[in-house]
């Protein structure tokens, strides 16, 4: 399913990164960057097109994180947000169009969907 495709993760929780890892890799995921923050995740992103996939982690009182998924939206690479606290809130705008949300906790399933929808595009 995503044999081809370079994903980013951007997760601060070592054991949600391990189980978003073991769920792309059971869907044929080979090629992972990972990032615990939005900062470090800027480290890894030696131009926008490195990725196809980010997977990021949003947290309402972390604008950062908002903000590499904004612009990583708009260089074109698929995103979905990761969130404990957007639960029941509309999902933020990004780029042109809403993202795929998925909330803490999830199931593999869940994770998988979003980042199907995300790569289909708007």
């Amino acid at each position: 399913m995503f044999s081809n495709q370079k994903i980013l993760v951007v997760e601060a929780e070592f054991l949600i990164a391990l189980d978003i890892q073991r769920t792309l890799e059971g869907a044929q995921a080979s090629e992972m960057a990972f990032a615990r923050h939005a900062e470090e995740a800027a480290s890894l992103i030696v131009n926008h097109d490195a990725f196809d996939l980010a997977i990021v982690e949003l947290n309402t009182n972390i604008p950062a994180s908002l903000d590499l998924a904004r612009d990583l939206s708009a260089a074109g690479v698929a995103v979905v947000a990761l969130s404990s606290s957007l639960r029941g809130k509309h999902p933020p705008p990004v780029g042109a169009f809403p993202i795929p949300i998925v909330h803490k906790p999830f199931t593999d399933d869940e994770l998988l969907a979003a980042c199907i929808t995300a790569l289909a595009g708007p």
